[in-house]
Order: structure tokens, then C-alpha cells, then sequence
């Protein structure tokens, strides 16, 4: 182990990278599983709607998409759920 490796800014460098990168596959993970079920329920996604998700970055937004996909009766009203459409 070199001397870099072992100061405190490394570490937490390191931990604050591998923290980042958990929260993005996190956010991939939400964004997955919201695509899914919402081509079980409607069937295939237009591109917009597939492109606006997965531009989505905010965990409380995607919590609220999971929850409006329940409740949708058609992809148009879930479609109006989602910031940038």
C-alpha cells in the first residue's frame, strides 16, 4: 500500500466515490423497475416516456412515479406524473 493510500483525504475520497456510485445504481435500479412495470401495465413505451425516466435523478420523484404507476388507469395520466414531460 503506498503513502497516498493511506491519508485521510484518500479515504474519504474513496469512500465518497464508492457512495456515489452506489446512489447511481441505486437510481438505475428504481428506474428499471418503474420501466417494467409500466410496460406490464401499458404495454411497449413510447421513447419519450423510456428517455424523461431515466433522466430522472431525484429519489423522492422516483418514490412518487412508483406509486403513480399503481394508481394510473392509462399511460397518459401517468405520463402527466413525470417533471419533464
Amino acid at each position: 500500500m503506498n503513502l497516498l493510500q493511506q491519508t485521510p483525504l484518500f479515504e474519504e475520497l474513496t469512500r465518497d466515490i464508492v457512495q456515489q456510485a452506489e446512489q447511481h445504481g441505486e437510481q438505475r435500479g428504481r428506474i428499471q423497475t418503474l420501466l417494467l412495470q409500466l410496460q406490464y401495465k401499458f404495454g411497449p413505451l413510447p421513447a419519450e416516456v423510456i428517455t424523461a425516466l431515466q433522466g430522472i435523478s431525484d429519489p423522492e420523484t422516483l418514490n412518487r412515479l412508483g406509486l403513480a404507476v399503481l394508481e394510473a388507469p392509462d399511460l397518459n395520466t401517468f405520463r402527466r406524473q413525470i417533471p419533464s414531460l
